[in-house]
């Protein structure tokens, strides 16, 4: 399963995003081979419009099944869902160790519709 996580920083202990489409990075974690990367998301940070949706495809892009975010909008969400990728909210002041146990252990509430 590939996770990925909207974060602030291109460093391990980075803390989450509070947004998904202008997050400055995107952290991809892959649970099979234990290892994950970043990715810049500096083209959609000041994206007069359309970085939700773009930051979505770009997402999906990287086959991931998992979004940890904290908000996400509704286009962005409707391009994720139909990418069949699954979002789940997730808090800003964890960073991406604490996202990803949080996520392991079921804490993390499932999203059925954008919440931003």
């Amino acid at each position: 399963m590939i996770i990925a996580i909207s974060v602030k920083e291109e460093k391990k202990d980075s803390k989450l995003d509070t947004r998904f489409g202008r997050a400055s990075f995107f952290y991809f974690y892959d649970t099979e081979k234990t290892c994950g990367f970043f990715q810049n998301n500096q083209q959609n940070i000041n994206a007069a419009h359309g970085a939700g949706i773009q930051a979505a495809q770009n997402v999906a892009k990287n086959n991931v099944d998992v979004l940890l975010t904290e908000n996400v909008g509704p286009k962005a969400f409707r391009v994720l869902e139909g990418s069949r990728i699954k979002v789940y909210e997730a808090s800003s002041h964890l960073t991406i160790d604490q996202a990803l146990i949080e996520f392991e252990a079921g804490k993390l509430p499932l999203l059925i519709e954008a919440n931003q």
